[in-house]
């Protein structure tokens, strides 16, 4: 099996606290991190009101740095999906 590239584009905004929606998606993301293969490897784009490029694809999968970007994700600020998806498909472009 070729191995995976893989782009996640993370909302963080405001209304991601409710119901404990962001907490779901960091779990969610978590158990992505521990099933992929060494070989495969994931970038990270979280957004609010502003887009941030929390971990950039690697030369090799860093499970310990992507499970501590997940974890810090906070709920803020607005909601800026738009610029967030451009900047998602730009990472996927660089493949």
């Amino acid at each position: 099996r070729l191995p995976m590239r893989l782009v996640v584009v993370v909302d963080h905004s405001g209304s991601m606290a409710a119901d404990g929606r962001l907490d779901k998606v960091k779990v969610g993301l978590a158990e992505l991190v521990d099933n992929l293969r060494d070989e495969d490897r994931l970038a990270i784009i979280s957004f609010d009101d502003v887009v941030t490029v929390n971990a950039p694809f690697g030369a090799t999968l860093d499970r310990v740095a992507l499970k501590a970007t997940v974890a810090s994700l906070t709920p803020r600020g607005g909601t800026n999906i738009h610029d967030a998806l451009l900047e998602g498909t730009r990472a996927a472009r660089k493949l």
